[in-house]
């Protein structure tokens, strides 16, 4: 998780301080709401299960 999270916030740099746990989550719920529940699921689904974790609970919401 500290790697992947360490990694968001490196990308991010160039823009405005954002907590990368959050940026995570946000892109995440992005994810769940416009992509198809069968294809975000598998997303979910063969992500690390920490990284998991960071999922909505409902993803389709």
């Amino acid at each position: 998780m500290e790697d992947f999270l360490q990694r968001v916030a490196e990308e991010m740099k160039s823009t405005r301080p954002v907590n990368p746990e959050d940026a995570t989550r946000s892109v995440f719920k992005v994810l769940a709401r416009h992509v198809d529940l069968g294809q975000s699921a598998k997303v979910r689904d063969a992500l690390p299960k920490q990284i998991r974790a960071l999922w909505p609970e409902s993803v389709g919401v």
